[in-house]
């Protein structure tokens, strides 16, 4: 926008502590707050109250959903189809469209429905406009999944879990191609592993479910009960992340990575997994992130991905130090 090289810019974060939510866009401020301090000559800042940022910021969570399912009378699921309708606000945000996709993407979740369709309408409005937020569109996804399985148990008389018992994608399956969910995507979605089932029954011993499914009672005007869900959420999504290892006089190691932290700790992950594949102490090494001076490259925590791909930048370019 500058018209500016790239290497003429710093970008540099502060550590924020943690992060929810809106980060995942180009606000108008990001551009005019450099642009007013170049004009000024002087530090420019931007101050912004709660209910201006209320008002303003991305929202999400606008999506209503009408669902049909088809089962057999012990509970095997037949068939789903559904149409997702979502309010994007007056205009489209760079990253809106995701929330929409996401919704008819997720809404198989982790069962296992061969026949499955899904129409997406998106509608302009006078509201904030959407953006992505904390896992977009998966939770409102997971909701309409999982609300229509227990009104489906219900109407058989099963138990909410043995209802997803029958259904959930075994082990065996793994990959299990999903089909093209998503058409502006490049292939199927498929779920490249996992072991569902043990994952559920884990979860009812540990709550001890066939006790308390039992158990709702009214309390002083709360209404207190037991439920349950599952929920499969995608991760570790591309592009790859970068690491750069430098190696001074003294012996102690200072580690650049892309992966930038919001309070999940991954100085120390990093700090392990470099000192796991060197032998050496992690104590030696030092985990600097958040700045475009430090790698040409660095693509952020988003996706649940920064573990998975920061990591594993972080694991190559200890083999390379190595090499």
């Amino acid at each position: 926008m500058f018209e500016m090289p790239e290497a003429a810019i710093d970008f540099i974060e502060f550590d924020i502590g943690g992060g929810f939510g809106i980060r995942g866009e180009f606000y108008p401020e990001d551009f005019l707050i450099p642009f007013a301090a170049r004009r000024v000559g002087c530090a420019v800042k931007w101050i912004e109250d709660r209910r201006e940022h209320l008002l303003a910021a991305n929202h999400s969570r606008d999506v209503r959903c009408e669902l049909e399912i088809a089962c057999r009378r012990d509970g095997y699921i037949l068939g789903l189809r559904g149409a997702i309708f979502a309010d994007m606000g007056a205009y489209a945000r760079s990253t809106g469209g995701i929330v929409t996709a996401n919704a008819a993407r997720c809404l198989p979740g982790p069962y296992r429905i061969s026949n499955f369709a899904c129409d997406v309408h998106a509608f302009l409005t006078n509201k904030a406009p959407v953006g992505t937020y904390r896992a977009p569109g998966m939770f409102e996804a997971n909701f309409f999944c999982e609300r229509l399985l227990d009104i489906a148990a219900a109407d058989l008389g099963i138990d909410p879990a043995d209802m997803r018992r029958r259904n959930l994608v075994p082990a065996s399956a793994m990959p299990a191609r999903r089909g093209k969910l998503v058409p502006y995507a490049e292939g199927e979605t498929v779920y490249d592993s996992g072991d569902f089932h043990s994952a559920f029954e884990r979860a009812c011993r540990e709550v001890d479910w066939d006790k308390f499914k039992r158990s709702g009672r009214d309390a002083e005007g709360w209404y207190h009960g037991i439920g349950i869900a599952s929920f499969v959420a995608s991760s570790g999504v591309g592009p790859n992340e970068h690491a750069r290892l430098l190696l001074h006089p003294d012996g102690k190691l200072q580690l650049h990575v892309g992966s930038s932290t919001m309070g999940q700790g991954h100085e120390t992950i990093f700090a392990q997994i470099c000192a796991d594949v060197l032998g050496i102490p992690h104590t030696a090494i030092k985990v600097l992130h958040g700045s475009t001076t430090l790698l040409d490259n660095g693509f952020g925590t988003f996706h649940s991905r920064a573990t998975v791909m920061g990591g594993s930048a972080v694991h190559h370019a200890s083999m390379a130090l190595i090499e």
